[in-house]
C-alpha cells in the first residue's frame, strides 16, 4: 500500500498538467489510500514517552534517538566566521577526494543528516525533542560607534526584526539578525559600508519605518535626530567592503561537471536516470560562509522532504569534498521526472548551472542539476508549491484525499477547537480546529473572518463555520489556512478562499515557505476565548448548540497540551529527516533564509559567482554589452539590482562578448541567447519572476548610476535614474567635503517628474550646461523620489539667485528636515501651511520686490500635495564614486 500511494502521489501533478478533471479523479481516488497513511501511524510515540539519553559508545540507543555521527559539533571558534545566530553543526570529515574514474573506489555516500546532529544547548534532560532555552541576544559591540547604533536598533527595529525579540511569529521583511551588527556590516542588501545615504537600514530609520506602538511610545515622533544621526555615524565609520573569502577555491563548471559525472557513474546507469542534483557552489563562490552553507545544506533537506508524500524521510546526499553539491533520488521524494522537468523548464535560462551533453545523457534528463537558492525560491512558494505536492484546487477534494471529514462535529478520532477575538497575525476574528488522533497526524484549520466582522459575533458561533447559530448572521470566513502533516510528519500548508476554493496567498504572503517561517516549530500555541465565554452569564445559546459546543472547546489545559504534543512530533519528524529543529541563519527560519538568498538584490560579486566565470572575464563581458543592458552592466558595477535584471544580464554574460556584439549589431540580443541553446520557453520562465514575493516585486524602487566607475579631476560626468513608479526626481550632490548641491532639478531642467521605467539622464541630451568633477576623494549621488511632493523638505529653490540650489552641510540639511517630514507625516495639512508660510516669508526677506515675494508664496502654494499620506510614496538610493 506504500509503495502504492507514493507511485500514485507522483503521478498526479503530471496529469493535472494535462487536465483538471484528471487531477479531481486522482485526488478522488488517492483519498482512501493517503488516508490510511495519514490516519494511523503506530510508530509516532507521545512526547511524554521521553526518548533515552544518547547511550555511550559501542552501546544501543533508544529507537526514538537518532543514532550519532562521527561527525561530531565542533565549537565555533571565530565568531565572524560562524554567525552567531546559526546554531549549526556540521564538518567535512570523512570524505574522500574526487578522482578520476577507476582511481578510487566507488564514493561513499555522505547523506546531509551525517553531517548534522542537534546541538548540545538545545538538549533537554538529555532529550533533542524538547525545544531549547532561547538564543540569546547577540551582545552590544565595545566600539562606541557601534554601541550607539546598536541601543537605537534595539530600541525601534528589534521587536520586528530579531529572531529572538520578535513580537510576531516570524521576523519582518525577511531580515531578523538587526542587532548582529557584524552581520549587518556584511549585507549589502541592508548597509553600503561608508555610505549611510544608499543604506536601505539608514533610509528606514530616517523614514521612521518603526511600528506604531514604538512611536507612541517615543512621543509619536519615532527616533529622533540624535538617533538617526548615531546609526549614519556607525554607517560611514565602516570600512569599505573587501573579498570575503580570498583562500576560497572557486567552483567552476568544469569541476561541477566532473564531480555530479563520477557521482552518477559510481552509482550505475539505473540510479542515475532517477538521480538529480541541487547545487550550492555559487553561494560557495560568492563568499557564503561556512555556517551559512551548513545551514542551506540542511534547508534543502527540509524543502524536498517537505514536497515528499513518502512515509520515511528522504535521503539527500552530499557530493564532492566541497560540499556544495546535493544529489537525491526522485523515487525516494515519491516524484517521477516530470516533477523536475517542471521546475528546470521554469528555471531562468541564465542562471541555469551550464551542464555538457555527456552528464545530461547518464541523467536522462537535459537539465540535471538546480540552483538550491532558486528552489527554495520556487518550489517553497505557491502555486507552483500546491503543484508539486499534488494538491487538488477544492478544499473538499483535499479533505476526502487525506482523510478527514470537515462538515463533522467528531471528525476522525477527535475534534479540538479554539478562537479569538483577534488573533495576532491577522487581526481579525479566528476559529481554529485540530482533526485527528491526538498521538497521530492531525490536521489544523484556521478559519479567518474578515476585520471587519465583529469578534464578539464569532465567538458568539463556537461552531461556524459548520453549523449556524440560531439568531446569529455570521458571514462565511474569507479564507482558511491548513496546516496538514504529510506521511514523514513535516508540515504542509494550504490556503482556501471563502468558496472552498485554493488561493496562492492571503494578499500578504505565499503558502510555502513564508508559513514555515511562522510555524518553524509547528503550531502555533495561543490562549482559546471561546471557551471561557461559553462558561460566563453572557452566552445565550441554545442547549444543543452549548452542548455541542462544550465538546469540542475543553478546557485551558487540554490545546496548551495539544500544541505540545504536536510540536513534538513535528521537531522528531525534522531530527528524523536530519534537520535541526533549532537551526536559523540570520534569524530566519532557513528554507525562508534559502529562499531570501536568491529573491534579494544583486551585486557585482554575486553577479559573477553566479556566471561561473572569473571576475576579470565578467567585467570584459560587462564593458560588452549594448543597449539597455550595457546601462543595467553599468548599475550592478555601482551598486545592486533587482533579481529579475540580474537573471537579464546572467543570460547575455553567458554568451561570449563577440557573440552579443555581433547581437547588438543586428538590434536582436535576445535572439543571441536563443541560439546559444535555450530550451526554456517563455510561459515557463514567467514562473521565475512571478515567484518572487509580490510585495518585494511591486516595491517603489529606484536604480542610480553614472556613465563611468572611475573619474579623474576635471572629467565629465553623466548620470542616469529609472524609477518602478512615476515620481518627482531630486538628485544631490554631496562632496568631498560634505556640502549638498542639488543638480536637478535645475534652472535649465526645472520639470523634475519621472515617468516609470524610462531612463533619465542629468545633464539631458540637449542640456546647456556640463557637469564637471573638480576635488580628488569620495563623492557622493544622492536620489530621492517622491510620488506627490516635487521638492524634498528644506529644498526650497530659487533660480533667480541660484541655479542651481546649494544645501550647505549635507549631515546638517538632514537633521533639520527630518522633523519637517516627520510633522508631515503626523498632519500633511499643517504641516504643508506651515512650508507655504516659510517660503513667503523667505520670499519676502529676499526678494527685491512686492511681486517676487508673491511669486515664491504662489510657487510654495502649488507643491501637490497626496490625499492621503498613505497615497504618497518616497524612495532613496546611493552611489559612490571616487575621483582620482
Amino acid at each position: 500500500m506504500v509503495g502504492f500511494v507514493r507511485g500514485f502521489v507522483a503521478m498526479a501533478p503530471v496529469a493535472l498538467a494535462v487536465s483538471k478533471w484528471g487531477r479531481r479523479l486522482l485526488s478522488l481516488a488517492l483519498a482512501v489510500a493517503v488516508g490510511v497513511v495519514v490516519a494511523g501511524d503506530p510508530s509516532q510515540a507521545r512526547r511524554r514517552a521521553q526518548p533515552a539519553k544518547p547511550a555511550p559508545s559501542g552501546q544501543s540507543q533508544s529507537p526514538d534517538v537518532p543514532p550519532a555521527s562521527d561527525a561530531r559539533p565542533q565549537p565555533a571558534q571565530d565568531p565572524h566566521v560562524l554567525d552567531a545566530t546559526v546554531r549549526t553543526i556540521e564538518t567535512a570529515a570523512g570524505t574522500t577526494a574526487d578522482a578520476p574514474p577507476g582511481a578510487v573506489p566507488a564514493p561513499t555516500p555522505r547523506p546531509v543528516a551525517a553531517f548534522a546532529a542537534t546541538s548540545q544547548d538545545s538538549l533537554r534532560d538529555g532529550s533533542p525533542f524538547e525545544p531549547g532555552p532561547a538564543l540569546a541576544l547577540p551582545p552590544a559591540p565595545q566600539d562606541p560607534r557601534g554601541a550607539k547604533a546598536y541601543a537605537v536598533l534595539s530600541s525601534y527595529c528589534a521587536s520586528c526584526h530579531q529572531r529572538t525579540a520578535t513580537q510576531g511569529a516570524a521576523p519582518a521583511a525577511d531580515f531578523g539578525n538587526v542587532l548582529d551588527l557584524a552581520a549587518l556590516a556584511r549585507d549589502p542588501w541592508l548597509v553600503q559600508p561608508g555610505n549611510p545615504d544608499g543604506s536601505r537600514l539608514y533610509q528606514m530609520l530616517y523614514s521612521r519605518h518603526v511600528p506604531s506602538g514604538l512611536a507612541s511610545s517615543s512621543g509619536g515622533g519615532g527616533p529622533t535626530v540624535i538617533e538617526v544621526e548615531a546609526l549614519r555615524d556607525w554607517i560611514e565609520s565602516l570600512p569599505p567592503p573587501v573579498k570575503a573569502c580570498p583562500d576560497r577555491q572557486r567552483i567552476d563548471a568544469a569541476e561541477l561537471d566532473a564531480i555530479m559525472r563520477r557521482w552518477l557513474e559510481a552509482a550505475g546507469p539505473d540510479a542515475a536516470r532517477s538521480t538529480r542534483f541541487v547545487s550550492l557552489a555559487h553561494l560557495h563562490n560568492a563568499c557564503a560562509s561556512d555556517a551559512e552553507l551548513a545551514a542551506y545544506r540542511q534547508a534543502v533537506q527540509k524543502l524536498l522532504n517537505s514536497l515528499s508524500w513518502s512515509s520515511e524521510p528522504t535521503r539527500i546526499e552530499t557530493v564532492g569534498d566541497a560540499l556544495v553539491i546535493l544529489a537525491f533520488r526522485l523515487s525516494d521524494l515519491g516524484w517521477v521526472p516530470a516533477h523536475w522537468e517542471r521546475l528546470a523548464a521554469a528555471e531562468p535560462e541564465g542562471g541555469a548551472v551550464p551542464m555538457p551533453e555527456a552528464l545530461k545523457s547518464h541523467s536522462a534528463s537535459q537539465h540535471p542539476v538546480i540552483r538550491g537558492d532558486w528552489l527554495a525560491s520556487v518550489a517553497a512558494r505557491a502555486p507552483l508549491y500546491y503543484e508539486l505536492l499534488g494538491l487538488p484546487d477544492k478544499q473538499s477534494d483535499l479533505a476526502r484525499l487525506i482523510g478527514i471529514d470537515l462538515d463533522s462535529q467528531r471528525g476522525a478520532g477527535r475534534l479540538l477547537r479554539a478562537g479569538l477575538k483577534a488573533s495576532s497575525e491577522t487581526k481579525a476574528p479566528r476559529l481554529v480546529e485540530r482533526r485527528g488522533p491526538p498521538d497521530g497526524h492531525g490536521v489544523w484549520l484556521a478559519h479567518d473572518w474578515p476585520s471587519s466582522t465583529d469578534g464578539a459575533d464569532v465567538i458568539d458561533s463556537p461552531l461556524a463555520p459548520h453549523a449556524a447559530t440560531p439568531g446569529k448572521k455570521l458571514p462565511p470566513p474569507a479564507l482558511q489556512r491548513m496546516l496538514l502533516t504529510l506521511p514523514n510528519g513535516l508540515a504542509a500548508f494550504v490556503l482556501h478562499d471563502a468558496k472552498g476554493g485554493i488561493t496562492s496567498d492571503d494578499g500578504r504572503r505565499a503558502a510555502g515557505a513564508q508559513c514555515m517561517s511562522c510555524h518553524i516549530t509547528g503550531p502555533r500555541a495561543f490562549v482559546d476565548e471561546v471557551r471561557p465565554h461559553l462558561t460566563s452569564d453572557r452566552p445565550a445559546l441554545p442547549r444543543d448548540a452549548q452542548e455541542a459546543a462544550f465538546a469540542v472547546y475543553p478546557g485551558a489545559g487540554e490545546p496548551a497540551r495539544q500544541f505540545e504534543d504536536d510540536g513534538y512530533q513535528y521537531r522528531r519528524a525534522l531530527i528524523q529527516a536530519g534537520v535541526d529543529p533549532d537551526l536559523t541563519l540570520d534569524g530566519l527560519e532557513i528554507v525562508s533564509a534559502l529562499a531570501h538568498a536568491y529573491d534579494r538584490d544583486v551585486g557585482s560579486r554575486r553577479l559573477a559567482a553566479e556566471t561561473g566565470l572569473a571576475a576579470d572575464e565578467v567585467l570584459r563581458r560587462l564593458d560588452a554589452l549594448t543597449g539597455d543592458l550595457a546601462a543595467l552592466g553599468q548599475r550592478v558595477r555601482q551598486a545592486t539590482v533587482s533579481r529579475i535584471d540580474a537573471e537579464r544580464l546572467l543570460a547575455q554574460l553567458r554568451i561570449a562578448p563577440q557573440a552579443v556584439a555581433l547581437a547588438g549589431a543586428h538590434g536582436s540580443e535576445t535572439s543571441a541567447a536563443h541560439d546559444a541553446g535555450s530550451h526554456h520557453d517563455a510561459a515557463a520562465q514567467g514562473i521565475a519572476t512571478a515567484s518572487l514575493p509580490a510585495k518585494a516585486a511591486g516595491r517603489m524602487r529606484i536604480s542610480l548610476w553614472s556613465d563611468r566607475v572611475s573619474y579623474a579631476s576635471g572629467d565629465l560626468i553623466t548620470l542616469s535614474a529609472e524609477t518602478t513608479r512615476d515620481c518627482y526626481l531630486t538628485l544631490v550632490e554631496v562632496d568631498t567635503n560634505g556640502k549638498g548641491t542639488v543638480l536637478f532639478p535645475n534652472e535649465f531642467e526645472p520639470d523634475n517628474l519621472i515617468k516609470a521605467g524610462t531612463r533619465l539622464r542629468v545633464p539631458g541630451d540637449k542640456a546647456p550646461y556640463q557637469l564637471r568633477l573638480k576635488d580628488k576623494g569620495r563623492e557622493t549621488t544622492v536620489a530621492i523620489c517622491n510620488t506627490a511632493r516635487k521638492l524634498p523638505f528644506g529644498v526650497n529653490v530659487d533660480y533667480e539667485r541660484q541655479r542651481f540650489t546649494t544645501l550647505g552641510s549635507w549631515r546638517n540639511f538632514l537633521n533639520d528636515a527630518q522633523p519637517l517630514e516627520a510633522a508631515y507625516r503626523a498632519n500633511p495639512d499643517k504641516a504643508r501651511a506651515a512650508a507655504a508660510a516659510r517660503a513667503h516669508a523667505a520670499a519676502l526677506a529676499l526678494a527685491k520686490g512686492r511681486a517676487a515675494a508673491d511669486d515664491a508664496a504662489a510657487a510654495a502654494r502649488a507643491m501637490p500635495e497626496p490625499a492621503s499620506p498613505g497615497e504618497e510614496a518616497e524612495t532613496r538610493t546611493a552611489v559612490q564614486f571616487r575621483i582620482n
